[in-house]
């Protein structure tokens, strides 16, 4: 059994896209929406400070691209930023 915290506060009063803890783990997955390269390399950035400030090691990113065609890939991508893990897909 787990438990999501959407849109929890986190450390300095912003919120994140969701905390989501089961048993003894805790993961932090954002959510954004596609806007360009440059507001996604701004939130890669603002999810590993917040993996940072809580201690966490990995996180998870989860962009809706809403001017994807149907038939285009996802974007899946592993980003090392200050030795935080970040998985993140465009979908």
């Amino acid at each position: 059994m787990g438990f999501c915290f959407q849109g929890a506060a986190n450390l300095r009063g912003k919120k994140t896209g969701c905390r989501v803890a089961s048993g003894a783990r805790r993961y932090i997955v954002e959510l954004k929406i596609w806007r360009d390269e440059q507001a996604h390399r701004k939130g890669l950035r603002q999810l590993a400070d917040y993996l940072e400030r809580t201690g966490q090691s990995k996180g998870y990113l989860i962009v809706f691209d809403f001017t994807r065609k149907k038939n285009e890939n996802r974007k899946i991508e592993q980003v090392d930023i200050e030795s935080k893990e970040i998985f993140a897909v465009r979908v």
